[in-house]
């Protein structure tokens, strides 16, 4: 429900947008003079039209004839709206959130109103008429081509990944706004979500944080629904990879803080050092495959107290998707898994991992499709069995 609730506020806010732009050009049409206030007037027409809480405003509202809201709205986006909504008594309103319309019709517009005519409508939105002191600017807003925001979010990328501490934080926040302000300009550029995605890969190994491994694999698929690329395949391979090492070495750790509370007095423990692990990286090119997204992993975040288990169940499912967006990762993966289960099994958590085989398993077989190959099904009999 809020979820449409949003989608309508910003088709309505659209719809608002292209309204004030038509009249504007009308009006230019006829006057034929730069006279400013002429175009002020129409705005306040507009915004009362839309936002006001007279009469007029809510025959707007609940009007299905083409110059209405409803119809409007019906024109730019078809079966924009349901059965009940296009009935005549019915106020469009109560399905949307004004104050979100509100805002993001002056963010696409660029009309500048005081400060404090935005104040008492934020706070009474249905009881609000705008005069001409509310009206502040209106200024031009021109589109630019994105290639300028979107070279700038790679150098300054590129530049950060040579740095550290406060000049790194600075640069990456800097290249992540760039590549924002690109993809507002050209919301289907497939580059931007592309190194916008190598750059929080880069992040993500730095610091080690499970959700921006999950932030750099969305940039990745937004990128591939765009133009499928090779690159960008193997690129996310990579990162699902890391992924995959990064939670089993907190599997590690999980498990050795188990040994800990079980028996203090272990004087030879056999689980390796996760801090010492450094798998290799994969390299070379990717095969070509089918689309193909199982994303059933678990919520984590680096919580200390979570289960071992529950962190290799979520290795094997970043694993799992490596796979198949890079098929060369496989024997790193399979030496990797070699090392952990290795560990595991000497710390004589045979019985946690039947505990796996009941829950991290089930998650596995149910979400892989197609059936796994001779390799992955050995990776998997390794990983919840022990084998």
């Amino acid at each position: 429900v809020q979820i449409k609730r949003l989608l309508l506020s910003e088709m309505v806010s659209r719809v608002c947008k292209n309204v004030i732009r038509a009249r504007l050009r009308e009006k230019m049409a006829e006057i034929k003079l730069p006279s400013v206030q002429a175009y002020r007037d129409v705005v306040l027409k507009c915004l009362n039209l839309t936002f006001g809480c007279k009469q007029r405003s809510l025959d707007y509202w609940t009007s299905v004839r083409l110059t209405s809201m409803k119809g409007q709205l019906m024109d730019k986006f078809e079966d924009s709206l349901e059965e009940r909504e296009l009935d005549c008594s019915f106020d469009l309103r109560q399905n949307l959130d004004i104050r979100h319309t509100f805002w993001r019709l002056l963010s696409m517009s660029s009309i500048h109103l005081s400060a404090k005519a935005q104040k008492e409508f934020h706070r009474q939105p249905t009881e609000f008429e705008f005069v001409g002191p509310d009206l502040e600017d209106l200024s031009v807003r021109v589109k630019h081509m994105n290639i300028i925001d979107l070279n700038t979010a790679i150098v300054c990328g590129l530049e950060a990944s040579e740095k550290y501490g406060a000049e790194y934080d600075r640069l990456f926040a800097l290249a992540e706004s760039k590549f924002k302000s690109s993809l507002a300009s050209l919301p289907n550029c497939s580059e931007s979500f592309y190194h916008w995605g190598r750059l929080l890969h880069d992040k993500a190994k730095r610091s080690d944080r499970v959700e921006l491994y999950w932030e750099a694999e969305d940039r990745y698929r937004n990128s591939l629904e765009i133009q499928p690329r090779a690159e960008v395949k193997c690129h996310l391979g990579m990162c699902l990879y890391d992924m995959g090492c990064l939670l089993l070495r907190l599997a590690l750790q999980s498990a050795a803080a188990i040994r800990k509370d079980v028996s203090m007095s272990s004087s030879d423990p056999t689980i390796p050092d996760a801090s010492a692990m450094s798998p290799p990286r994969p390299s070379g090119p990717t095969k070509t495959l089918s689309p193909h997204h199982s994303h059933a992993m678990t919520d984590s975040g680096g919580d200390s107290n979570r289960d071992f288990l529950d962190y290799v169940a979520d290795s094997l499912m970043a694993y799992q998707r490596a796979m198949h967006y890079n098929p060369n990762v496989i024997e790193h993966i399979m030496s990797q898994s070699r090392m952990v289960v290795r560990g595991l099994t000497e710390q004589r958590l045979q019985d946690s991992g039947g505990k796996y085989r009941s829950r991290g398993a089930d998650q596995f077989m149910k979400a892989r499709s197609p059936p796994l190959s001779p390799k992955e099904t050995s990776l998997f009999d390794m990983l919840a069995f022990g084998t």
